[in-house]
Order: structure tokens, then sequence, then C-alpha cells
């Protein structure tokens, strides 16, 4: 089977990533805000681009599909990384226009993560790699870039309930949409790695990611959120159902794809 173009393109995350970030600045709509989504969108490829090298250079830890993708399109995606490297530095500059540094905790916590995530393929240490890690690695990098370090940017402080219920929904959420992968990657993580469809089975663990979703949605209704919000989620519960467990080419490009409804939701509704 063939994959789609976007199937395994950066592209798609980085912009779900902005789309993200643009929602927990709701209802700023300033190029302030657009400039650090970007950055933060552009770290993302970056980081996603280091993951895949990495995973390319292990043995057995790709579909063949993705492999194939990767070589046919090696040239573009390490110029793409570069200069999604160069553009994750525009929160700094803003930083430095406005003279506010309290994002800088959440950007350096969400980046550590993100580059201990994969590993290297000389070094044997991969935070993906510990017994039960990886999904919660990869859902609090996301919280803490997309929701905490927006928020933080607008002057939330680290003891205020509103950046911990944006950025708890937020882990929610990037929960729900990655257990689909693991359910499709069981076949290629080892077993060694614990992750949650490997300890409870496919189909509990979708029920595990469905509420989730709803857990995301109380904590939104709560804080008196958009009902746009709500909207998107009840729209990534139905992509989840509707995704088989059991295929291997699960449609998960469409999961990514959910995430960027949440900014314009945010820009219109919020």
């Amino acid at each position: 089977m063939r994959a789609p173009t976007l199937m395994w393109s950066n592209l798609l995350i980085s912009i779900a990533a902005v789309s993200a970030s643009v929602h927990a600045f709701s209802p700023c709509q300033s190029t302030f805000c657009i400039s650090i989504a970007i950055g933060i969108g552009a770290w993302t490829w970056f980081a996603y681009s280091l993951h895949r090298w990495v995973k390319f250079k292990r043995p057995g830890r790709m579909h063949a599909t993705e492999r194939g993708w990767l070589v046919r399109h090696k040239r573009g995606l390490f110029l793409g990384g570069g200069l999604a490297l160069v553009l994750s530095g525009l929160p700094l500059l803003v930083a430095f226009s406005v003279e506010r540094w309290d994002w800088l905790v959440w950007a350096i916590l969400a980046g550590g993560i993100s580059l201990v995530y994969a590993g290297s393929p000389k070094s044997r240490f991969a935070l993906r790699e510990l017994p039960g890690a990886k999904l919660w690695a990869i859902c609090t990098a996301w919280a803490f870039s997309t929701a905490a370090l927006p928020m933080a940017f607008q002057g939330y402080s680290m003891a205020d309930p509103a950046l911990w219920a944006a950025t708890g929904a937020r882990f929610l959420v990037i929960c729900a949409l990655t257990i689909p992968f693991d359910i499709r990657d069981i076949a290629l993580d080892d077993p060694a790695m614990r992750t949650l469809p490997q300890i409870i089975g496919p189909r509990a663990a979708t029920l595990l990611a469905l509420s989730m979703l709803a857990g995301a949605g109380a904590i939104h209704s709560i804080s008196h959120g958009h009902a746009s919000t709500l909207v998107v989620y009840a729209l990534m519960a139905a992509v989840i159902l509707w995704a088989p467990d059991d295929h291997p080419h699960r449609r998960y490009s469409m999961l990514d794809a959910t995430l960027l409804l949440l900014g314009p939701a945010a820009w219109i509704f919020g």
C-alpha cells in the first residue's frame, strides 16, 4: 500500500501545533500571537524530523510506507528541518520586543522532552524506550508547548488555575489522539516499551482515548470555553472510532487533521 503524501509529512503536524497554539491564545488575534504560534509549529516540525530520522536509522522501527516516503523526500526534509529550526526562534524575538520571559520555563521543559524523546542512533537512551513513558512524554511536550507556553506569554502565572486547566485539557486531547498511533505500532514497538495498547489491548485503549476526550470536554466546559471546541472534540472522537483497530495503515492523517480545526474555531468563535 502506498502512503498518501501527507501521511508522513511534518507539515501537517506542524500546522496542527500552530492551530493548537492559536486556540490557547484565544481570543488574541494579533501578529504577536501568530508569530509565537508559528515558532511553536516550527519547533514541532524540527522535533518530529529529528524523531523520524532516529527511527529511520534504527532497523525495524518504521513501516515500509514511511521509510519509502522518507527516502524519496530526504533532501526536502533536511532543508525543511533546518528552516524550521531557524523559525522556532520567533518566540525569542517576540520576547525581546515585549520583555516577557515567563514562558521560557515551559519552552525549556517542552524542548528538553522533545530532544531526549527519540534519543540518537548512537545512544542507547531514549525517553520513548522507557517502559510506559512514550505516550506521557509526547502529551506533556505538546501540552507545555501549545497550551502552557502561549498562556504564559499572555501573562498567566504558573499558579493560575486557568493555565493548568488549559494545559490539562490539551494533555488529555493529545493523549486521545496519540493512543491510536500506539495501537497501529503494536507490531513494531518493543514489548518492553509497555505502551497502553500493549498493556490493556487495542479495544480498551480506544475506550480510554474516548474517555480522555470526554474529560477534556468537561474541563473546557467548567472553564467556560466556547462550544465550538466541544464540537471539534466530538469530531475527534468520531475519527478515532472510524479508524479500524487492526489495520496497519490507520487513517492517522485524519487524526492529526482534526487538530487543525482548534485554531480556526477559537479564531472565529472565541
